[in-house]
């Protein structure tokens, strides 16, 4: 018994230390660096194996070059795709006009203010972009002074005070700087009202002025007031989608601050709107004559606005697309063109829209006025409700109650027009559009292209503005 006693402790002790075939103890890290050397061959294996499945994948791309070409049309017809080191298609002249402007003022080491309106989606941003695009190229070259330019968009501020910060983190070249609007604005009329004789020229786009609106104007005139002060070397370009938001809106002592430097932008006529997609499709056979033709007047004829037009050609591309027998060799023809504008006009979803009651649509507009603010295609109610109140304010029209406008919210819920989530509190729940992307364009089209007016309305407008809307 004592000796099966040893034996087994013997063959415990084997155990924990093995030996191998030449009598040396086996060690861990052997069969370790085995298995690393498994998987080291099984990932080049893996790695052929994938290599010889995305062959045939070229290969098909080969076959279907219709499909590269449609998908290379979409690309170009975005808004994201514009070239912006020159100037675009058929606003040259407004080009030359801008750029002689601000270059004189950067050279001068001076101030000014130039006031650009027109309604949307005529260039007006795209233009100016481009101008900056190109004096930040020849002042890198140095064929221009040092100049500083910021960018300062009224809809993507949460209020109009919001813009004393923006542009005061730009002129500080700080845009992690925590200041309040307040401080910000205090800190910028000591900087553009005391004299800086080697300050260079910052040159300002202020987009969306429509947006800093306020009962006071406080926020308008001072930034309309600081260029006057030839110490302060500040280039303001003002950019506003209303055509006569001075005269209408703004008060005297605002509009005098403005100066005789203003531009109109023109809608597109439809010789403008086929060249421009002409110029965006070049090299790219895949729209009849007649389709861009159609498409330019059927645009022209509406409003001018050059991203409908680019809408309405990606859209009647996909259904080119979806409707070819040969996929091999897609056209885009007149009918897929009409079939395209009655899905964008004929929607059962607009029309909901548009026989909406008022207090709807005054919800809708809050609705996407929220989700132009946040940058998000998606808003909560309580955000809706803050846009919803200053609409009713502004227009006169007397608020609904939290209830009613909840009630407002479940019935725009239940036509489909909006799809809501639902929420431990009501205020946080989420709200976003039930539609595509062609619709809702359109939907931003049949509203808030009014949206400026229907803000800026007075009780003397009021039948103009409620026609507007009904329209």
């Amino acid at each position: 018994e004592e000796e099966k006693k040893k034996k087994k402790k013997m063959k415990t002790k084997t155990r924990g230390n093995s030996k191998d075939a030449k009598g040396s103890p086996r060690i861990r890290g052997r069969k370790k660096s085995i298995s690393c050397k498994r998987k080291k061959e099984l990932g080049t294996r893996a790695r052929k194996t994938r290599v010889k499945l995305a062959a045939p994948q070229a290969t098909s791309h080969r076959l279907h070059e219709s499909e590269d070409t449609v998908s290379q049309a979409r690309s170009t017809l975005t808004m994201a795709s514009v070239d912006l080191s020159n100037a675009l298609p058929c606003r040259e002249e407004e080009f030359i006009t801008i750029i002689d402007f601000v270059k004189q003022k950067v050279e001068e080491n001076g101030s000014g203010c130039m006031f650009v309106s027109g309604v949307p989606g005529t260039g007006k941003t795209a233009t100016i972009r481009a101008v900056a695009t190109m004096l930040q190229s020849e002042r890198d070259s140095g064929e221009l002074r040092p100049f500083q330019y910021i960018e300062v968009n009224g809809m993507a501020l949460t209020s109009p005070q919001q813009a004393y910060v923006e542009l005061w983190q730009g002129v500080a070249q700080n845009k992690d700087a925590r200041v309040s609007p307040s401080r910000a604005l205090e800190l910028l009329t000591k900087r553009f009202t005391q004299p800086r004789p080697q300050a260079r020229s910052i040159v300002v786009l202020l987009d969306e002025v429509d947006q800093l609106y306020t009962k006071k104007q406080d926020v308008l005139y001072n930034l309309f007031d600081w260029p006057t002060y030839s110490r302060s070397h500040l280039v303001v370009v003002a950019v506003a989608n209303t055509m006569d938001l001075p005269e209408r809106v703004f008060a005297q002592r605002v509009s005098s601050r403005l100066g005789l430097e203003r531009l109109t932008f023109w809608p597109y006529t439809h010789e403008q709107l086929i060249s421009i997609l002409n110029h965006r499709l070049e090299g790219i056979s895949l729209f009849s004559k007649e389709a861009i033709e159609l498409c330019a007047r059927k645009v022209a004829a509406r409003n001018g606005d050059a991203r409908r037009a680019l809408t309405m050609s990606q859209r009647a591309a996909d259904i080119a697309k979806s409707e070819a027998t040969d996929k091999e060799h897609v056209e885009v023809q007149i009918n897929h063109v009409i079939d395209a504008m009655n899905e964008m006009t004929s929607s059962p979803l607009l029309v909901c829209v548009q026989h909406s009651a008022t207090h709807e649509k005054l919800f809708i507009i809050a609705i996407i006025a929220a989700c132009r603010s946040s940058g998000f295609e998606e808003t909560t109610l309580k955000d809706a409700r803050k846009y919803y109140y200053r609409l009713c304010t502004k227009y006169g029209h007397t608020p609904l109650s939290t209830s009613m406008l909840s009630k407002v919210c479940i019935n725009l819920a239940s036509s489909r027009v909006i799809i809501t989530e639902h929420s431990a509190l009501d205020s946080l729940q989420k709200i976003r559009f039930n539609c595509t992307q062609v619709i809702h364009s359109f939907i931003h089209e049949l509203i808030p292209n009014i949206i400026y007016m229907y803000i800026f309305s007075t009780s003397a407008h009021h039948h103009f503005f409620a026609f507007q809307i009904n329209k």
